[in-house]
């Protein structure tokens, strides 16, 4: 479903990964563990397509979908918070109503 090679990303003179790769497969779940500072945040927003990289390439399946949710989320102040949850699911809930 998704692949990544090659991934580098530093910032300043501090190389986070160089060279990493990662593939994931339907059904797959993974998790990062490490330390604050090693880079878990930003590869996950690599993998959702919200953040560039020096080198390397991401890839998805046409029909992936990946979903990343910040550590520091912006809240759109004009929803409740049932709302802004329930914001990824429409697709979902598209695809239901048509089925309906």
């Amino acid at each position: 479903m998704l692949s990544a090679n090659g991934i580098k990303v530093s910032f300043d003179d501090r190389v986070l990964f160089e060279d990493l790769g990662v593939g994931v497969d339907a059904g797959d779940r993974l998790a990062l563990v490490g330390i604050n500072g090693v880079g878990k945040s930003t590869l996950l927003r690599i993998l959702a397509g919200q953040q560039k990289t020096e080198s390397g390439r991401v890839d998805r399946k046409s029909d992936a979908r990946v979903g990343y949710l910040d550590q520091q989320p912006r809240p759109n102040p004009d929803l409740t918070a049932h709302q802004a949850a329930g914001a990824g699911l429409k697709p979902l809930q598209d695809a239901i109503a048509a089925y309906e």
